[in-house]
Parts: structure tokens; C-alpha cells; sequence
């Protein structure tokens, strides 16, 4: 049986009865389970709060731009993308459904008439204490067995690992 030898700069093809993937997460553990446990957690985040949300038209993405919009009113969508890393097409989409249902309203703004500034709106602002209790509840059963210590710990990691990604994005200019 032919296998693939994986060892991040050469592909070497020997026989085997083992998968590539098995060897690949024996020899490197922490590249394969980090980014799979992360992936994992972000899907079902977005499962949960997509069926917490559906009783008000909204989905996950509607979350990420409704919370965002609340903490800084009168921010570009450009703003958004960039501090959420959402491309712009996403964003256009979400905006304009957000808008439709009476979430957020856009504002053409006076220095650049092509950016809109985005505002909740008074369904907007009733919304978001039901948004934060739906995204709250989930994290609060997902970590209950957790201690302070841990709890900080995992988002104080989290946090310094997704700073160092926008630096490496930046630096390789990888832009959303």
C-alpha cells in the first residue's frame, strides 16, 4: 500500500499499511489537533447560535456584525472586515440583510460618499441583550467544568494566538 511520508518540506512516497493523516498527527500533534479542536468548537458554536437565533431571522454571521456595530456605532463595514477578518462580499450581504429586517440602518458617509457608517437601530439595540445571553449560554454550559484559572488561561491563549495570525497576516499580506 502506498502511503505519504508528511514532514512539513518533503513528500516521500514508501509502502505502508498506515494512513498518510495518522502519521502526520503522530509527528506532529500540535499542528494537527490545534487547528481541528478550533474548528470543531468555531462549527459548533455556529450550529448552536444558529439555532438560538433563527426565531429572530438572523444567523451567525448577523451576530458577529450586530455585536460589533453595537460596541462602535458609526463604524465603516470596511472597519468591520478588517477587525473581524470577513471579506467584503460577506459583509455587502449581511449588511443588506440586516438592514432589510430592521436591524441597522447605513449612513452614506460625508467624507466618502462610497463607505456607508452603520447604526443599530431601536430593534437593533433590543436585540443584542438576546444575542449575548444566546452566545453566553453556550460558552458558559461548554466550559462549566472549568475554574477561573482555566477559563483565563484558554482566552488569554486565544487571544495572543490570534493577535500573532493578524501580525503573520499582515506581514504576508494576507488581507481579507
Amino acid at each position: 500500500m502506498t502511503k505519504l511520508l508528511i514532514d512539513l518540506s518533503t513528500v516521500t512516497l514508501y509502502n505502508s499499511h498506515k494512513c498518510a493523516y495518522s502519521t502526520f498527527k503522530e509527528e506532529y500533534p500540535m499542528i494537527s489537533l490545534l487547528g481541528k479542536y478550533i474548528s470543531i468548537l468555531h462549527r459548533q458554536e455556529q450550529k448552536s447560535l444558529n439555532v438560538s437565533l433563527k426565531q429572530y431571522g438572523l444567523g451567525y454571521s448577523s451576530y458577529n456584525f450586530l455585536l460589533y456595530i453595537s460596541r462602535n456605532e458609526g463604524s465603516s463595514q470596511k472597519d468591520i472586515c478588517q477587525t473581524l477578518a470577513i471579506n467584503e462580499a460577506l459583509a455587502t450581504r449581511t449588511m443588506k440583510k440586516l438592514e432589510q429586517k430592521g436591524y441597522i440602518i447605513r449612513k452614506k458617509e460625508e467624507n466618502n460618499q462610497r463607505s456607508y457608517a452603520l447604526y443599530l437601530t431601536e430593534h437593533g439595540r433590543e436585540i443584542i441583550p438576546k444575542l449575548i445571553d444566546a452566545v453566553y449560554q453556550w460558552w458558559e454550559e461548554l466550559t462549566s467544568d472549568f475554574d477561573e484559572n482555566q477559563s483565563s488561561l484558554l482566552i488569554a491563549q486565544l487571544e495572543q494566538m490570534t493577535e500573532k495570525s493578524l501580525e503573520i497576516a499582515q506581514h504576508h499580506s494576507l488581507q481579507f
